[in-house]
């Protein structure tokens, strides 16, 4: 039984995957900012485009992108929040949300 659990969530990627990204920088420019938390708020509810990796956008580690993780972008950056583990650094995470952009190639 877990076995055919295992290879049928492998061929559907619901196992994590290894992707190189940067937690929070949710607009892909290299930095975690406001900006970040505003993207992501616009993608969740004004419509606004996908973030180019979701991983990164899943603040609390919590395997879904919602507007909590924009929340604690904001309190970290104007509340003295602590950042969660790999906040800000280009590292490989493993996530099961896809992540199309890397940051850590070159």
């Amino acid at each position: 039984m877990f076995l055919t659990l295992a290879c049928c969530s492998a061929v559907y990627g619901l196992l994590p995957k290894h992707d190189c990204y940067m937690i929070g920088d949710v607009n892909g420019d290299g930095a975690v900012n406001v900006s970040d938390s505003s993207f992501l708020t616009n993608y969740l509810f004004l419509g606004g485009p996908q973030p180019g990796c979701l991983a990164a956008c899943d603040v609390n580690g919590d395997d879904v992108v919602n507007i909590s993780d924009a929340i604690i972008i904001l309190q970290v950056l104007f509340q003295g929040r602590q950042p969660p583990p790999g906040w800000g650094i280009c590292e490989t995470h493993e996530s099961p949300l896809p992540c199309g952009a890397r940051c850590c190639e070159g």
